[in-house]
């Protein structure tokens, strides 16, 4: 549980990154707090009252109650707390308080993108804990999200930590598969990023979601769709970008997955991207859950576990700028 929930205006104070990670850690809590408060209400709860965590879920009509109990560790101790096994509630979160906290000084775009991001969690409450299959929730806001200040500055931040500078002297184009491709923000910015430093590129996409693929073409004509693990794909990448798309990968795949990876990649190739690690935002393992993610948020050591009985030789990561590139 968090409490003390700084303001923007000490966000502001601090770095980019830190300011990131301090929104993700300390605004969670309370999106969390009111969503539980606006169920508490609909059966008739009061401040001051203390139940039963299984009393709870059963009067919630919850469909995931190991989701439930974990999203009840990231509450702000301001409005509930919990043992594990009881839960009380000492104050209501008012509906909004999460999103007016990140308005608590001048508003920059970071908060305004941030608070879009807040919605999808909550929806993601009633989605994943609730199993409500018709929350409410906009997918052309989500698209500003994606191509938006905190997604543009992580994907910035990996390819500078990636040393791409290395490739510059290659004749032939760079081959890069952008994995995870999703709508084509990343493609975009991959485009731009290297053209910018004169080095021509072919980008391919990957997408495990049905359309994925197609929506990025048609936002980047270039990109070329890939299958990994087709017989038919003999395309070998000097990089593979992988921006927010790990946390999906089913703990039972991810080994397996950087196996596939690897077998892509030249030599010397690499795997550059951009993620959330549990070393520096502790409920963003929970977060990622609650948004749908299959294996939640790894530690930067846990990471670098994936990458075993693989050929790549080094394996850096910067789970404070949410970063990471693996070599060989």
């Amino acid at each position: 549980m968090i409490s003390n929930q700084p303001t923007l205006g000490r966000i502001l104070q601090t770095s980019e990154v830190q300011a990131e990670n301090l929104a993700m850690e300390n605004v969670v809590p309370l999106i969390a707090s009111e969503w539980l408060w606006t169920n508490y209400s609909h059966i008739g709860g009061k401040p001051g009252e203390t139940h039963d965590i299984s009393e709870i879920a059963e009067s919630f009509a919850v469909k995931d109650e190991q989701l439930f109990r974990e999203s009840l560790q990231c509450l702000s101790e301001e409005y509930a707390v919990t043992d594990g096994e009881k839960i009380h509630f000492k104050k209501v979160a008012p509906v909004g308080c999460a999103v007016s906290q990140l308005y608590t000084e001048p508003v920059q775009e970071f908060a305004q993108n941030f608070a879009i991001f807040l919605d999808f969690v909550r929806n993601g409450f009633d989605r994943q804990i609730l199993g409500v299959t018709d929350a409410n929730f906009d997918p052309g806001a989500w698209e500003q999200v994606l191509g938006g200040p905190f997604y543009l500055n992580d994907r910035r931040r990996a390819l500078e930590f990636g040393q791409v500078y290395q490739f510059i002297s290659k004749k032939a184009p760079i081959r890069i598969l952008d994995f995870g491709c999703g709508t084509g923000h990343s493609a975009i910015q991959l485009q731009g990023y290297f053209e910018a430093l004169g080095m021509e590129t072919e980008i391919y996409g990957s997408d495990p979601m049905p359309g994925m693929v197609a929506a990025a073409i048609k936002r980047v004509p270039s990109l070329k769709p890939y299958i990994p693990g087709d017989p038919m794909n003999t395309t070998k990448f000097d990089i593979v970008f992988a921006s927010h798309c790990f946390h999906y990968i089913p703990e039972d795949k991810r080994q397996p997955t950087m196996a596939l990876l690897d077998s892509m990649l030249e030599s010397p190739g690499k795997i550059l991207g951009c993620g959330l690690f549990s070393d520096y935002t502790p409920n963003v393992g929970t977060v990622i859950k609650i948004l749908g993610g299959a294996g939640g948020a790894p530690s930067a050591e846990e990471f670098k576990d994936w990458f075993t009985g693989t050929s790549f030789t080094h394996v850096r990561v910067n789970p404070q700028e949410r970063v990471f590139a693996i070599e060989k």
